[in-house]
């Protein structure tokens, strides 16, 4: 099951890279992209955007701030080298204040 936020909350997208022995490796490029309800797509790239965080070989994250009730779709993928991807989704729900 997806999680539900609140409109204002800070959502932690992450990204984990492993390479098929389950050991941690860098993308050559690694890439969040973010799809709002309203069909927005908003992109981040590490090492041009410093939403972007590394914590580790092959761990990113992103801070997004909601703005908008709905399901928000989320996909990451690494290219170049040590290729991968994952998509997944989350719910921000109806504020009794609009």
């Amino acid at each position: 099951m997806a999680n539900t936020y609140d409109v204002g909350d800070v959502v932690r997208v992450q990204a984990a890279f492993d390479n098929a022995s389950s050991v941690a490796v860098d993308p050559g490029v690694v890439t969040f992209k973010i799809k709002t309800p309203a069909g927005q797509t908003t992109t981040y790239v590490y090492g041009t955007d410093a939403a972007v965080v590394k914590t580790g070989t092959g761990r990113y994250y992103v801070d997004y701030l909601t703005t908008m009730e709905g399901r928000h779709e989320v996909r990451y993928a690494g290219t170049v080298s040590n290729i991968a991807a994952g998509e997944s989704h989350f719910f921000v729900g109806e504020s009794m204040f609009n």
